[in-house]
Order: C-alpha cells, then structure tokens, then sequence
C-alpha cells in the first residue's frame, strides 16, 4: 500500500520561518526576493504531496545530505510570471546550521543564492557575494564541485562545503519535483516594497 504523506512545506511564513531565523524570518525571504526580482513579488508557499517512494527518490536522487521532509519551498511571481522557486534549508557548519535559500528559475538555474542565517563563529565569508555569485547560473547537470567550478575560501572550507553540497541537492531536487509535477504554489501575499 502506497502510504501517501502531505508536507506543508510552508503554511506561514511567521509559523514555519519564525522559529528557524527568528522575527526578521519574512523580511529575509522578502529581501532575497526583492534583491534578484524587484519590489512587488507576490510569494506562495508550496504544499509538496510526497510519497514514501518520493522521499526515497529525492534521498537517492539529492545525496544523504538533504532531508526533502524539511525543506520550506515558496513560488516567486511577479505579476502572473513565475520568476523563481525558492527553496529554504539547513545545513550543518562546522559546528551550528547554515540557513540559506536558493532561488531556482524555471529553467532549473540558481537565479540566485543568499545566507539567510549564519550561526558558525568562523567562515562567514559564504554570505559575501564573491561566494555566492558563484552559482548563478549553475543547473542540476554542473558538477557542483568545490576547488573546480566553486572557488573555495580559506578558513570556512567546511562552510563552504556544506553550501556548495547544499545547492547541489536543491537544485536536484527542484529538477525531480519539476519532472513529477509536484510544485504548485498555494495562494499567496504581495510583497512590500
């Protein structure tokens, strides 16, 4: 028997977001939104339906790394155009967890990439944009790969490891939602701006 599982992924952005990046949760969502597409985005949670055959799929298709059960995806609009995805996750620093988003377009490309909480006392260089720049533009097909194709940055080699490793998984994951046809936006609100 096929055991279906609803993941709210992200019913409010105070709810969900607050306990992980505290009460600055919805303007860091709405800053790297903004950032990339300009003011007046309209942001709408996705509610993902996975089967345990999903979560399975993802673990195999992502790398152990990713728990597909916590990630917090929202669908970035502005007007009726689907501008990006951006998905919410944790990885493990050195020691504490990188919270960062990774802004998928619909061609499956980073469109862009923030640190939305830093908690390591060393090796915040990740959030700076020479890092970050990094993987604009990279898909599911690049190989992702630190001293090749992402430029490490001496004394947060693990930090950016970890990210690195995470924006592959994402951008796995976006490719394996995409093809199943599991991401559609709930209704929404408008940014300020």
């Amino acid at each position: 028997m096929l055991f279906s599982t609803t993941i709210i992924i992200l019913f409010s952005y105070l709810h969900m977001l607050g306990p992980v990046l505290g009460p600055s949760a919805p303007d860091a969502l709405n800053d790297a939104a903004g950032e990339y597409f300009g003011a007046g985005c309209s942001l709408s949670p996705v509610t993902l339906n996975l089967t345990q055959s999903d979560v399975k799929a993802l673990k195999n298709e992502c790398g152990s790394g990713l728990d597909a059960e916590d990630v917090q995806v929202w669908q970035i609009k502005k007007g009726s155009a689907v501008q990006a995805y951006a998905f919410i996750d944790n990885v493990k620093g050195k020691v504490r967890q990188i919270t960062y988003t990774v802004l998928v377009s619909p061609d499956g490309k980073v469109a862009g990439m923030e640190i939305l909480k830093y908690r390591e006392s060393h090796g915040g260089e990740v959030g700076h944009s020479m890092f970050r720049d990094q993987f604009t533009g990279k898909s599911a097909s690049d190989d992702l790969a630190l001293g090749k194709d992402i430029r490490n940055i001496s004394g947060a080699t693990i930090s950016c490891r970890s990210v690195t490793k995470g924006v592959k998984s994402i951008l796995h994951m976006y490719s394996y939602l995409k093809k199943s046809g599991k991401l559609q936006a709930n209704a929404g609100y408008t940014t300020n701006g």
